[in-house]
């Protein structure tokens, strides 16, 4: 019965020639899914099956987008800002997941861990990092390098790349400098990777796969000829290293954070949730439990002097599990992975409010940092009103906030950054979706 719909389905089917214009083409190729009889528009949904028809409403589509842009202004996007502003999905668990979840997860995570421990300890993680500063401090003698990342904190694996943050002019780490630092400017991040791409040219021991200049955090990315290593060099500033700083403190107070993260990367059905964005919100689900500070909290502590990168406040105190009053988490991994995919599928909406390991708790809204009046987010952050204050016209759009996002993911220290800013609208509803099942596949 299938053959014969198959065969009469191609019996009736033809192709027809699409002569277009470069410009067009492309165009097309963005607007639209292709189905075998038809194509349906990525926007609003439309099906056609003629060509003209389709022709016309992408050209409407680019006439209604120019009409709307005024001054290179983006595009309005729609609203992420109440319930069911995403789309419900009607994704089933994908094989390879239902196969993870069938697996005895002590044995999945024993070994995940163990590949991390291995990443994480590797001694070639300094070598690496030693011989990057070596050849760097050829053409920057003060130069220092500060590795993060996966590799740092615990969470990677053999083959994750090594994250070094590169400070050519050697004074992120000097108290003599006084607790604040700021950027290098776009100009000055552009001829340092420049200058220092010239210099591992020159190195046979290294290789050079590419400069991203325009990427949000310019990167370098060169590779150890003898070991096959790949290393992303990044030089803006420090707030990365911080970052991982804090992570690996956190995966240190609570050591089955870091084990459900390593589990929930073996999950992930899509690359659109990084290593870090599974960090932060596995770690926003132990604060919301009481198991974990939230940054605030540490940097009430009288003996944090404060470290600024770009006016933000990235230090932090570390106290103990005890001098913080909080239970070990000796919860069996199975329950914990249940508990994380039932919070965010049942407990905590992804829809209308944000992750905000910042202030570890349940209640902060999109709506109150998307309110230009800066009246109504919390009063412990006033550093994100004040950003929004200097910020609020400001014609370079890339320092705007991107909280009208599907999903938003704060960063623990650079409040006005949305770590999860790039999850489209699909994803988001079919990570909702996976949440649900996954939890429901857990009882």
């Amino acid at each position: 019965m299938l053959l014969k719909k198959i065969k009469d389905f191609l019996n009736d089917t033809h192709l027809e020639i699409l002569k277009l214009h470069q410009d067009e083409w492309n165009i097309a190729t963005m607007c639209y899914f292709q189905q075998p009889d038809k194509v349906d528009c990525r926007f609003c949904g439309n099906s056609f099956n003629e060509c003209v028809n389709a022709l016309k409403h992408f050209t409407e589509y680019e006439l209604k987008k120019k009409t709307m842009v005024k001054n290179d202004r983006p595009l309005a996007s729609a609203s992420y800002l109440d319930i069911n502003c995403i789309p419900r999905s009607m994704e089933q668990l994908p094989k390879r997941i239902k196969k993870l979840l069938n697996k005895d997860t002590y044995k999945v995570v024993k070994k995940i861990l163990l590949d991390a421990s291995c990443a994480k300890d590797d001694p070639l993680n300094s070598i690496v990092a030693s011989d990057v500063q070596n050849v760097v401090r050829k053409g920057f003698p003060l130069a220092k390098v500060h590795p993060f990342g996966s590799r740092f904190v615990g969470t990677a694996n053999l083959e994750s790349d090594t994250d070094i943050y590169i400070d050519v002019e050697g004074k992120y780490a000097l108290t003599e400098y006084g607790n604040k630092c700021s950027s290098l400017s776009p100009a000055d991040i552009k001829e340092s990777i420049e200058s220092v791409k010239n210099l591992f040219l020159d190195e046979s021991d290294w290789l050079v796969d590419e400069a991203c200049i325009n990427a949000r955090v310019p990167v370098l990315r060169v590779r150890y000829r003898e070991y096959d290593v790949k290393c992303d060099l990044t030089f803006s500033n420090g707030l990365a290293h911080q970052n991982s700083m804090w992570l690996a403190y956190m995966f240190d107070l609570q050591p089955n954070s870091r084990w459900l993260v390593c589990y929930l990367k073996k999950w992930n059905p899509e690359s659109c949730l990084n290593t870090y964005t599974i960090s932060l919100l596995v770690i926003f689900f132990f604060q919301c439990r009481n198991q974990l500070p939230s940054v605030h909290m540490l940097q009430q502590d009288v003996n944090t002097v404060g470290k600024f990168i770009d006016g933000w406040n990235t230090d932090f105190a570390r106290p103990t599990l005890d001098q913080l009053g909080y239970q070990l988490c000796n919860e069996a991994m199975p329950s914990l992975a249940h508990k994380f995919f039932t919070f965010y599928s049942e407990q905590f909406s992804l829809e209308t409010d944000i992750v905000c390991p910042f202030l570890g708790r349940i209640g902060i809204r999109k709506s109150q940092v998307y309110d230009t009046a800066c009246d109504k987010l919390p009063p412990e952050m006033s550093a994100l009103s004040l950003y929004m204050e200097e910020h609020q016209n400001d014609p370079d759009f890339k320092r705007h906030i991107a909280f009208n996002k599907p999903f938003v993911v704060q960063d623990p220290f650079e409040l006005s950054h949305n770590v999860a800013k790039g999850v489209a609208v699909d994803k988001a509803s079919k990570y909702l979706r996976l949440f649900e099942l996954s939890a429901k596949y857990f009882r």
